[in-house]
């Protein structure tokens, strides 16, 4: 299977799945991104419920935030509003100790998005104030998960329960066939 086949099957994946599962495909994209840092996830509890008055995901002096959200017009809406929001969750929830923010979105980024978004009021605002934003959605998250599990070959199997199609996928590139009926997960 081809490496641009697997990226589509997986974004379709990711843009299924609930917030609770994407939160954990965002916990385990962070860990690889900072391995230096002690990551904490905050946003879901033990019983996989949403935590209010968190951030989701973190290093331990809040420098570093993510924000994952399953919001549907993310990135349609032209107030990004959802946005907004989540960028001041973070500075509050910081005490604007924050120097870097995350924000994924399981959803794909329509074509127009990025370039609106640096010319909004609110990308200025926050750029002004030395805030690096990074925002990406679902095909930008695929590309790191790939890429990710190619590097590390074994990561691709944390999400196995998340996304089953994207570890078969995955197995069918990275086991030699003489080895796949010894792979469990």
């Amino acid at each position: 299977m081809s490496e641009k086949l697997i990226k589509k099957d997986l974004i379709k994946e990711i843009d299924a799945i609930s917030d609770t599962d994407f939160e954990k495909i965002c916990f385990e994209i962070f860990k690889q991104k900072f391995p230096e840092a002690t990551v904490l996830h905050n946003g879901i509890n033990i019983d996989e419920r949403p935590v209010k008055g968190t951030v989701d995901i973190s290093n331990d002096n809040l420098e570093i935030c993510m924000e994952c959200s399953v919001e549907k017009d993310y990135f349609t809406d032209i107030n990004y509003s959802k946005i907004d929001k989540d960028i001041q969750h973070v500075l509050k929830l910081s005490n604007n100790n924050v120097s870097e923010i995350y924000l994924y979105c399981s959803h794909v980024e329509i074509p127009s998005f990025r370039k609106e978004w640096i010319k909004s009021a609110i990308y200025r605002k926050y750029k002004s104030q030395n805030i690096s934003i990074e925002i990406l959605g679902g095909k930008n998250i695929a590309n790191e998960i790939y890429n990710f599990s190619v590097e590390k070959r074994s990561l691709y199997s944390t999400f196995n329960s998340i996304l089953p199609d994207f570890k078969k996928n995955m197995e069918r590139v990275l086991v030699p066939v003489e080895n796949r009926h010894s792979v469990t997960g």
